[in-house]
């Protein structure tokens, strides 16, 4: 009888412990409502560009990398989509640079702190300029826009419409490449004899890193 009962405990707890599930995503509520969009759904590639590729972009996922930029709202529907194609690459160029200034973070540990910040302040002015003619071959591969109704009983602090635009933007791992060692290049000027093998050890592991994400 006893034996029973302990299976029967055992059963119990067994079944209490796999009945716990898991917590749901949080949800958020939009300051907007969507009154017109180019789609009925929002794309895919939106939110996972690089999941996107390898289902609806198959012979070219493994070769390039895909970014996505999108625009503030703007009165006009053409206008947000050439500001979001425009801006695509300065998008790809602040991607690489934001890696790169990670990077050096991480490979600076314990150097002096004035050339920690030379360092900072050189990739966040004179790099981050630098770095978007070092993007080639950045294409615009897909667009979507929306447009939007902002009110203040949803959360908006004031009540108007505009249209967003995202841009897809397909680049490949090839040109990615070129673009961080052009940037190394540069960096290599900034740097003290004493930190360049570190630098360059961690930036061309970055570099790695990046291409392949």
């Amino acid at each position: 009888m006893k034996l029973v009962i302990g299976i029967l405990f055992s059963l119990v707890l067994v079944s209490c412990g796999s009945s716990k599930k898991e917590p749901e995503p949080r949800k958020f509520k939009k300051p907007y409502e969507v009154v017109d969009a180019q789609y009925g759904v929002i794309p895919s590639w939106i939110n996972e560009p690089q999941n996107w590729s390898k289902e609806k972009d198959v012979k070219d996922s493994k070769n390039f990398r895909y970014f996505v930029y999108e625009t503030e709202p703007k009165n006009s529907r053409s206008i947000a989509c050439k500001i979001a194609k425009a801006n695509a690459v300065a998008g790809v160029a602040g991607e690489i640079n934001q890696f790169i200034k990670e990077s050096l973070g991480t490979s600076l540990q314990g150097a002096p702190n004035d050339m920690d910040q030379k360092m900072e302040e050189y990739v966040e002015n004179t790099l981050a300029q630098e770095t978007q003619s070092f993007v080639v071959g950045a294409r615009t591969h897909r667009t979507y826009w929306e447009q939007r109704s902002y009110r203040t009983d949803l959360g908006a602090q004031r009540n108007y419409r505009g249209f967003t635009c995202a841009a897809l933007v397909k680049i490949s791992k090839e040109n990615l490449k070129k673009a961080i060692a052009r940037a190394q290049k540069k960096i290599d000027g900034e740097v003290s004899p004493e930190l360049k093998s570190k630098v360059q050890s961690a930036l061309d592991d970055a570099a790695k890193k990046f291409v392949n994400l």
